[in-house]
């Protein structure tokens, strides 16, 4: 459900019911766009990860030695063989677990846990698990109204950037990407626009990458597109009906090798 804040009148979206919903009425065995995963796949990786991120929160609040993030396929193994039925419940279950353990770390001043080689404080997490929640039902149902509002929302992409160029561990990281591509290491800069918010800027200078937020009005666009089409771009995703028009000049092999395109 969308409600409107008559304040800003901007979309409120109850986003946690909205991705429950879109869960609970699709099949387990239905395919998605998520890397070929079924929905009972995806459902493993969200229940997978939000025990990881209460069972690390929880050791640091108990004062223990911080310890490395599992890898992806030793933690979901266990919730990719059970029954769906029991997989859900224990999503839910997980997923108010490590509620409970990031309300609890946002009450320290300085609370910091290690997560996937990053430090986060407890309203990252937050952001983490909203994002997680606009993608995988993305990958799930594709376009609608809803989910494309979700996908809109700024901070996500700034989160995009901040989680792909420092969790290198991620296949998705334009690192592992250019890497993938066999990109030439030339100089390049690429610039990505959609109104009304700032650009986003993905350069790389003498073999460094940087991917940055920033207003760049005079310097010529490589690509203008909807917000929502830009943050699944970043996360190496692409909706099928998405309109995308390159700038005169855009530099097609970057951003063939970064987005596809």
């Amino acid at each position: 459900m969308k409600t409107t804040d008559n304040a800003t009148r901007t979309p409120v979206i109850d986003e946690g019911k909205e991705f429950v919903e879109t869960l609970m009425s699709s099949r387990p065995s239905r395919l998605t766009a998520c890397q070929g995963w079924t929905v009972h796949e995806i459902t493993a990786h969200l229940a997978a990860g939000s025990q990881e991120i209460a069972d690390l929160i929880e050791s640091h609040l108990a004062g223990d030695a911080p310890r490395a993030t599992r890898p992806f396929d030793e933690r979901e193994a266990p919730f990719r063989a059970m029954d769906d039925r029991l997989l859900r419940s224990l999503l839910f279950e997980q997923v108010e677990r490590a509620k409970r353990a990031r309300d609890r770390l946002s009450a320290q001043t300085d609370g910091v846990v290690l997560f996937t080689g990053r430090p986060m404080h407890a309203a990252e997490f937050v952001t983490h698990s909203r994002s997680e929640r606009a993608l995988h039902r993305w990958d799930i149902v594709g376009r609608d109204e809803v989910g494309w509002d979700m996908l809109t929302q700024p901070e996500l992409t700034v989160h995009a950037i901040t989680i792909l160029t420092e969790m290198l561990v991620l296949a998705e990281t334009f690192e592992n990407r250019l890497r993938a591509a066999k990109h030439p290491s030339e100089d390049f800069l690429v610039v990505l626009r959609s109104e009304p918010y700032d650009d986003v800027i993905v350069s790389r200078v003498s073999d460094v990458l940087d991917v940055r937020t920033e207003s760049l009005q005079d310097r010529p666009i490589d690509a203008y597109l909807e917000p929502a089409t830009r943050l699944l771009a970043l996360w190496g995703r692409r909706e099928p009906s998405a309109e995308i028009r390159f700038g005169d000049g855009a530099n097609r092999d970057a951003l063939g090798c970064l987005f596809g395109w």
